[in-house]
């Protein structure tokens, strides 16, 4: 439980930020926040044969509202007002990730309480993914996860190593929105597949790659690349957005210990 308090202001055009004259006129506010959370899991005993116990989250459920004791109706009156409900629950079991959030409305569209909550939005996401990682051996693969050597190479420096890593990630979303001003509930569902690859082919270089392919509209609609060559004092670094909302590059070279001192170039969609 929770308590907060903000004075009325009033005249707020003398507020100057960085840029612009912000207009931040408020009435006073009162409000008491209230939430509620609980995990869920299970005790688990060693096992016989030398397997750890420990606990296991079965399931996180988290639940909040809140009152606004000086909040005015649409006549200006002060009449106090609830916050919505907000619930979340969530899950990782097996390497498969589930979540569900929503929110509810105590009023209806005429500032009317309702005897019953109304549900306003609602989502669920479901995910899972895979991880492989490990190093390149003279042109092979090694998949171990440690920084051992392996057995058929003996004869190979440490150095010689070049990790790589490959990450792909399945996700999956559906959600319901209350639209006011048309009275609908406007659904949207997404299904996508997330990949990332990294690899330091040499001792200096290193490059990384991540897409999204969406099997909604059946084409990729992110990419990004980026390129790194580290010169021991200092570093260059080449980010470059192939396709998506933010298309475009940034390029630096700088001194590794003292940030301020670089070189950098930019250009995004919006031509700067």
């Amino acid at each position: 439980v929770g308590w907060s308090y903000s004075p009325e202001i009033r005249n707020s055009d003398n507020l100057l930020n960085s840029y612009s004259v912000i207009n931040r006129d408020r009435d006073e506010q009162q409000r008491i926040s209230i939430g509620l959370g609980n995990v869920f899991q299970l005790k688990m005993n060693p096992g016989k044969n030398g397997q750890q116990g420990g606990n296991v989250t079965l399931l996180n459920v988290n639940a909040s509202t809140g009152y606004n004791f000086m909040a005015k109706n649409n006549a200006g009156i002060v009449t106090g007002r609830w916050d919505g409900i907000a619930l979340s629950a969530r899950t990782e079991q097996y390497g498969i990730s589930l979540s569900y959030s929503s929110s509810y409305d105590f009023y209806d569209d005429n500032e009317t309480m309702l005897n019953i909550p109304r549900l306003i939005n609602s989502r669920f996401d479901a995910s899972t993914g895979l991880r492989l990682s490990g190093k390149f051996i003279g042109g092979e693969i090694d998949l171990k996860q440690d920084n051992t050597l392996p057995a058929a190479a003996p004869q190979l420096e440490k150095s010689s190593l070049k990790p790589w890593s490959l990450n792909a990630q399945l996700n999956a979303s559906h959600s319901n929105n209350w639209d006011r001003t048309f009275k609908v509930f406007t659904k949207n569902t997404s299904f996508s597949l997330s990949e990332q690859a990294a690899l330091q082919f040499t001792e200096n270089w290193s490059l990384s790659y991540s897409n999204r392919f969406d099997f909604e509209s059946n084409k990729i609609v992110d990419q990004s690349m980026n390129l790194r060559r580290d010169f021991h004092c200092w570093d260059a670094v080449f980010d470059w957005v192939i396709s998506g909302y933010q298309k475009g590059y940034y390029f630096r070279i700088g001194v590794k210990d003292i940030p301020d001192i670089k070189f950098e170039k930019r250009y995004d969609s919006r031509g700067y």
